[in-house]
């Protein structure tokens, strides 16, 4: 009777990882359709950059302004310029990319069980548990660097075991503001896990040389060594933002500290320690931030990618650590993909709108945009909260970003962290010619307009002498849902003097159409509401 060869797996293993990659492909398929439709406002900051980079402008926020980097991922800007350059429709271009990511992840998790010990069949399981991960496909096609950071990061992950981690550090520096860091953790986990021998010169120079080079055109170009981003976001006070951080990452912490409990043994943590430090320094760096205040825990979604990965691990365990894989399981759990979401999945339904990360923000927000960019000439300055498909579609228009992330004097000179930031005083003196805001009561109820219950940079605008003084409410408003359904209310005030009854601009001479994007119609003129 033939013997296998040893190191050969068995039919019963060949049939099994299979039927496990089947599923993991069957649960990808049906959840990123069912998830395909959920785009964040926050994108189309990126988007806007893009597309005057593509045009020659240069990665710019505001044509003929002072540039500021307001986006979070140089690599991610150079992809969707690269779609912008090619006439492709952004929010396509980017959600494409997003799952293409998305499903590299997966291969990524399979090769870091693999090289971290793990055999076929438990590699397979970490796939199947990735592909659960509910916020795994929330932000897939959203439009954000999310999925293509998961990619990367497992990937690197992996490569610090083989001998590819030079290309995937060169990228991986160019993934987030915290990339020229961890590009220098990672050197310093090759040479401890794998020998001084390991760091050649041309692998040093691969992988920093990128992410050198960006630092020093950041700081010509931008005047700063870190993002527009960080200053909005990051430097909130201390030690509350941390506490924050702490909060919104805790059970992931959690989750880490228990891998870290079972693979105290021998081989088992040499293989995973590379591992466990890279994810524990993007953990920390997100505690340190204050966390994030998006659904579906977004900044988590690379960590979560990786510890999965190294839960088989658990399993290989000698002795009673192997009943750590349970409170791993249990720490997981409420991070997987809801039953009643999964069967919506399989029976072919898309994600309500409600559910959205800012509800129907996105295509009311493009509504807005073509009623001002029907009624303000081009390059009218234009001051909002939520400035992402507004500044889209309105590109050729100079937006006040009065949450400061695309601002540098808000991001820089005004104390708080994410937004808390603003500077009512500020906005007025820069005379915009309309001003955005929002409200979640409907606009008239109890004899007033603007009703101060949304965000509290608009609520100080709306205070201010000066305000009142020179601007007025536009009699229109366009109603959306919030995250969850509530209703929420989109008001534009202009400068007085202005007519908004009269259009200034075709509507087809506004940016944004060039390439590609198409819009809905407005709604009928007079409508106090637009849907």
């Amino acid at each position: 009777m033939p013997q296998r060869a040893p190191g050969r797996p068995g039919t019963v293993q060949i049939l099994s990882w299979l039927l496990l990659l089947l599923l993991a492909l069957a649960l990808f398929s049906n959840l990123a359709r069912y998830h395909w439709l959920q785009t964040g406002d926050d994108a189309f900051i990126a988007f806007r950059y893009a597309l005057h980079l593509a045009e020659g402008a240069g990665p710019v926020w505001n044509l003929g302004e002072p540039p500021v980097e307001g986006y979070s991922s140089p690599l991610w800007l150079f992809l969707l310029a690269g779609g912008a350059l090619a006439g492709l429709p952004l929010p396509t271009w980017a959600g494409g990319l997003g799952l293409a990511f998305s499903a590299a992840t997966l291969g990524g998790v399979w090769l870091l069980a693999r090289r971290t010990g793990a055999s076929n069949t438990l590699a397979g399981v970490a796939c199947v548990l990735a592909s659960l991960l509910h916020g795994f496909y929330y932000w897939s096609s959203a439009g954000l660097e999310t999925s293509m950071y998961a990619a990367l990061l497992v990937f690197t992950c992996a490569a610090m075991l083989g001998g590819e981690w030079p290309y995937l550090l060169a990228f991986l520096g160019l993934a987030r503001p915290e990339g020229p860091a961890l590009v220098l953790l990672g050197l310093l986990l090759v040479r401890l896990s794998r020998g001084a021998g390991s760091l050649t010169l041309a692998g040093l120079l691969t992988a920093t040389l990128p992410t050198l080079a960006w630092l020093i055109f950041r700081l010509l170009y931008y005047g700063s060594l870190l993002p527009n981003t960080y200053f909005a976001k990051a430097t909130g006070a201390q030690p509350w933002q941390l506490l924050d951080g702490l909060h919104y990452s805790l059970w992931a912490l959690l989750l880490l500290l228990v891998l870290c409990l079972g693979l105290l043994a021998g081989k088992i943590l040499h293989r995973s320690a590379p591992s466990l430090a890279m994810l524990g320094a993007v953990l920390a760096v997100i505690a340190w931030g204050g966390g994030d205040w998006m659904w579906h825990h977004r900044l988590l979604q690379p960590v979560l990618s990786g510890l999965v990965a190294l839960l088989p691990l658990l399993w290989l365990s000698p002795g009673p650590r192997r009943l750590l894989l349970l409170p791993a399981l249990a720490l997981l759990l409420p991070c997987l993909v809801p039953v009643t979401v999964l069967e919506q999945a399989l029976r072919g339904q898309r994600l309500p709108p409600e559910s959205h990360q800012e509800g129907t923000l996105v295509p009311a927000s493009v509504q807005v945009a073509q009623w001002i960019g029907s009624r303000l000439p081009r390059g009218s300055l234009v001051a909002v909260d939520h400035a992402g498909a507004l500044g889209f579609y309105l590109a050729r228009y100079s937006i006040l970003d009065m949450t400061g992330l695309n601002d540098l004097h808000i991001a820089h000179q005004v104390a708080g962290g994410i937004h808390g930031k603003y500077d009512a005083a500020y906005v007025l003196a820069r005379k915009p010619a309309a001003i955005v805001l929002n409200s979640r009561t409907a606009p008239g109820t109890g004899g007033r307009w603007f009703h101060q219950d949304y965000w509290e940079g608009e609520t100080a605008l709306v205070r201010e002498p000066g305000f009142q003084a020179h601007y007025s409410p536009v009699p229109l408003y366009w109603k959306r849902s919030a995250h969850g359904g509530a209703p929420a209310y989109i008001l534009v005030y202009l400068e007085n003097g202005l007519d908004p009854k009269a259009p200034a601009v075709h509507w087809t001479d506004s940016p944004g159409n060039g390439h590609g994007e198409g819009l809905p119609p407005s709604s009928p003129a007079g409508n106090r509401e637009a849907q």
